[in-house]
């Protein structure tokens, strides 16, 4: 059976619903999965046997791929109101038509084909005069990059243990090259976002900070998580220890 998997979302949804697809695909079933032009590198990361479908306009997905939907079709719950659940969720769903087990060990079905010449080029970048220790810092969510702000008045993450490098949008650079330079931080602070899921599979420090996307608000997929996670859901704002110009 073909089944063509819609989600609404980005990297972060991605990556922690591949076991549903390794599942579906055990059972003898074809995934196709969409994604949008922007994140068509997904391809040359993850080989689990999941056809990735991209179409040719930017900022489109399903409606532009000549692709049969009329009959297996599956679009994963994306509700807010859930709350903590608004992850487990897709698993609950997937799990009442296909079943394909529960979300706990979702991280053994993620697994990523690193390019670490790509990475090596980017740890050349950033790090050039950075000291050894260092704290790896994200003031951004979502895979376009929204800006994580201190109650519109500025980034959220302003303090840290170690002289700061911070993640930021570079152009031919994605979210896959900064593998190495997680693993090398000795510190890390980050959103609830697509990068924690990377951390969560990468051999890291334990010195992990995932912060709320909005101020005082609240961190959405705490239960999915099995690193000892220090969860911030009220941001501080002080000045920059140290900044990479990138």
């Amino acid at each position: 059976m073909d089944i063509l998997i819609e989600q609404d979302a980005g990297f972060g949804d991605i990556f922690f619903c591949q076991k549903i697809a390794v599942k579906l695909m055990e059972q003898g079933h074809t995934v196709y999965w969409p994604v949008y032009k922007e994140y068509e590198y997904i391809k040359d990361y993850i080989h689990n046997g999941v056809i990735w479908n991209v179409p040719e306009e930017k900022r489109s997905k399903i409606r532009s791929l000549n692709i049969n939907q009329s009959t297996n079709y599956f679009k994963f719950a994306h509700r807010k109101e859930l709350g903590f659940n608004v992850m487990q969720t897709k698993y609950r769903y997937a799990d009442d038509q296909f079943k394909t087990g529960g979300w706990e060990d979702w991280q053994d079905y993620f697994k990523i084909n690193r390019n670490y010449k790509r990475e090596g080029i980017l740890e050349n970048k950033v790090l050039e005069g950075v000291p050894e220790k260092f704290s790896l810092v994200c003031n951004h969510f979502a895979t376009d990059y929204q800006l994580l702000a201190h109650r519109g008045a500025g980034k959220a993450i302003t303090k840290a243990q170690y002289p700061i490098v911070e993640i930021t949008k570079l152009p031919k650079t994605h979210l896959f090259d900064w593998c190495g330079i997680i693993q090398m931080a000795s510190e890390i602070r980050i959103p609830d976002s697509s990068f924690p899921y990377l951390v969560e599979i990468l051999k890291t420090t334990d010195n992990i900070h995932m912060y709320a996307r909005s101020h005082e608000g609240q961190v959405k997929t705490k239960p999915i998580w099995k690193k000892e996670w220090n969860f911030v859901e009220k941001w501080e704002s002080t000045f920059y220890v140290y900044k990479r110009g990138i």
